[in-house]
């Protein structure tokens, strides 16, 4: 459903309100099993023994005699020291990172992806949220406000471009605007957040579920006067097929494919849509959209 708006945008479009070892063996204590002490522990016995495991006979080439001790000079962990630079190198095992592709194709401007821009507009106009320049001179209609706030959100700025977005619009784009702004507002959607993630979005106690129920139903009441604002010429048709090259996580991306359809077209495929998230029978509801 088109309801996830981010909600941190200045109050201009109201929309984005805000590791010891383990186990140690203990030592030998006194009066310990006097077995222990008796136990034939040659270093000569303790080969055969070893040798008999492995082998079944002790093998001829070692049965000389085993010297039960190491000679004085020999460190008894035949460990060789190792200066610093003697030392092997450990390679480098983090992957070289792949060079950014810009996702640029069929945008004039707005961010490519890889911290940069497409392009920039000329003045009077404004950049949208699907990478067009739109107003350049004209009028903004209340779709073209509902692309250029949310390109705003792409571009981070929630301040200085949501106003441009504004002022570029034409008065009865605006007064459509506002009327929907109005109806999110008296629908408590602004004060969803300060209600349910009083520290902002993904912090500690922020309550993500009862903020998803507070801004869906704010959303859904007021989205009959937003389809009077954004909307355009395509299908519903057109409209799914849209929606289905966005990735799940692209909300933005949903919004847009929306916007550009009919009244009509939204209509019928949110009701689709819908129909698909319960599990139902969506055949019927497909065919009047046209699929």
């Amino acid at each position: 459903m088109m309801r996830y708006l981010l909600l941190c945008v200045a109050p201009a479009a109201v929309l984005f309100v805000g590791c010891t070892e383990s186990n140690p063996q203990p030592a030998p204590q006194n009066g310990a099993d006097s077995s222990i002490e008796a136990a034939d522990t040659s270093a000569e016995t303790v080969a055969h023994d070893v040798a008999l495991d492995f082998a079944g006979e002790f093998p001829p080439d070692v049965t000389g005699d085993v010297p039960s001790e190491l000679p004085a000079d020999v460190p008894s962990d035949h460990s060789p020291e190792l200066a610093p630079d003697d030392l092997p190198s450990v390679p480098d095992l983090v992957p070289e990172e792949l060079p950014c592709e810009p996702q640029c194709e069929g945008k004039e401007c707005g961010p490519n992806g890889c911290g940069a821009a497409c392009g920039s507009c000329d003045e009077g106009c404004v950049c949208g949220a699907d990478g067009v320049c739109m107003g350049c001179g004209e009028e903004l209609t209340c779709q073209q406000i509902y692309l250029c706030v949310y390109g705003c959100a792409l571009l981070q700025d929630y301040d200085a471009c949501p106003t441009q977005c504004l002022e570029n619009g034409g008065p009865e784009a605006l007064f459509t605007w506002n009327l929907w702004v109005d109806c999110l507002e008296e629908e408590g959607y602004v004060d969803c957040v300060s209600d349910y993630c009083p520290s902002g979005q993904g912090s500690p106690g922020c309550d993500q579920e009862g903020l998803d129920e507070c801004t869906g139903q704010s959303w859904e009441t007021c989205e009959p006067t937003l389809l009077e604002c954004a909307y355009g010429t395509q299908t519903c048709v057109e409209v799914a097929e849209c929606v289905a090259g966005c990735q799940s996580s692209d909300w933005i991306c949903r919004l847009l494919c929306l916007a550009h359809g009919s009244v009509a077209a939204q209509g019928a495929f949110i009701a689709f849509e819908e129909c698909e998230s319960t599990g139902g029978s969506c055949d019927a509801l497909w065919a009047v959209c046209g699929g």
